[in-house]
């Protein structure tokens, strides 16, 4: 015999307008996408539990629980929710990326890249997937393949910041540092007021042995930011 609603989410000690009297369905299904992961974990359980909804519906269920679960840190179980929310419909391009995020907190590039690379196959417009498997492409140490994906996603949005600054980066990883430096002045125009992005700056250029460019950009940063450690540490050092 199944609990009733109310005793089930009451009993998971959700908030008080949860349990001061029983959901009806609706209710139910609205706070399955609350913004506070504990709610929307337990409302969406309940829709889950009871198992009556259409597979779209228990599809949408288990894709939100599983967000909710790798908000708290629970990749371990946000990583089986998004299994069945995709084992019900696999062209959920947007689950393909939640699943590759939490195989990423993980620290499992290759299912990472797998799922992304899925993503982007469903639609190849999504940029947040082509940025998210550079990184993870990134993290493995392949930059060529990286560099590739930011660019990828830079032409679809120009003015990503992170994919100009983490693009950079790949190419200083490769000496490459004429190329680091242009995307890193890309994203100082974007956000001249960028103290970090301007420190990317002075150490590729530091890196490249232009010593002058490299202290006048530490000391921009500093000028953005008087708390800047890295501007500071480093012009104790140049001449």
């Amino acid at each position: 015999m199944r609990r009733p609603i109310l005793v089930f989410v009451a009993g998971l000690g959700v908030s008080a307008f949860l349990s001061a009297q029983a959901p009806t369905g609706d209710q139910i299904v609205q706070y399955c996408r609350d913004p506070h992961p504990e709610v929307r974990i337990a409302a969406c359980s309940v829709i889950i539990e009871h198992g009556t909804g259409t597979a779209r519906e228990l599809a949408d269920a288990y894709s939100s629980r599983g967000t909710a679960f790798s908000i708290t840190g629970d990749q371990d179980r946000a990583i089986l929710d998004f299994d069945q929310a995709i084992g019900r419909d696999p062209t959920r391009t947007l689950v393909f990326g939640f699943r590759a995020e939490a195989f990423m907190a993980r620290g499992e590039f290759d299912r990472a890249i797998a799922d992304y690379t899925r993503a982007v196959e469903l639609d190849p417009m999504h940029t947040d997937a082509f940025y998210g498997r550079a990184t993870a492409y990134r993290e493995k140490g392949d930059n060529d393949a990286a560099i590739a994906d930011y660019t990828k996603t830079i032409e679809l949005d120009p003015d990503y910041l992170e994919a100009l600054g983490y693009r950079g980066l790949a190419y200083e990883a490769k000496s490459d540092f004429n190329r680091a430096i242009e995307d890193f002045d890309a994203v100082i125009r974007l956000n001249p007021s960028n103290a970090a992005a301007v420190d990317l700056r002075a150490n590729a250029y530091l890196q490249e042995g232009d010593l002058p460019h490299a202290k006048s950009d530490f000391e921009r940063a500093l000028r953005l930011d008087p708390n800047d450690a890295t501007a500071t540490r480093e012009l104790s050092r140049l001449p």
